[in-house]
């Protein structure tokens, strides 16, 4: 059976069953021939040939479209900003810490404790 599985295989990844046959990628479901053309049609249009842009002697990121200065910005901005939530986080658990405090001592000085 195992045998027989093969053989049609073979037959089947096999185009034009002729003295000119060639074989059929399994995986990509292509000739020789349209894989190298797709391969060459890589080369051409790849990103990579395009030139990249630099304005004021720094080349600009292709994803984000900035310079390294206006990246560095932005990074610094959401720094502080993280830092400023930070603070105001440490001052909401001080606030809760002082009032925990002040019922504990509340409640000492009328004697539930």
């Amino acid at each position: 059976m195992v045998h027989l599985i093969l053989a049609v295989l073979v037959c089947l990844s096999t185009v034009n069953a002729g003295p000119l046959a060639q074989n059929i990628s399994p995986i990509l479901n292509t000739n020789p021939e349209q894989t190298l053309f797709y391969q060459q049609a890589q080369l051409e249009t790849s990103p990579a040939n395009f030139p990249q842009p630099v304005i004021n002697g720094e080349p600009v990121a292709p994803v984000l479209n900035t310079i390294p200065a206006q990246t560095r910005a932005v990074e610094n901005h959401q720094l502080i900003a993280a830092q400023q939530q930070l603070e105001q986080l440490k001052a909401q658990q001080l606030i809760q810490i002082q009032q925990q405090q002040q019922e504990i001592e509340a409640a000492r000085h009328f004697g539930r404790l």
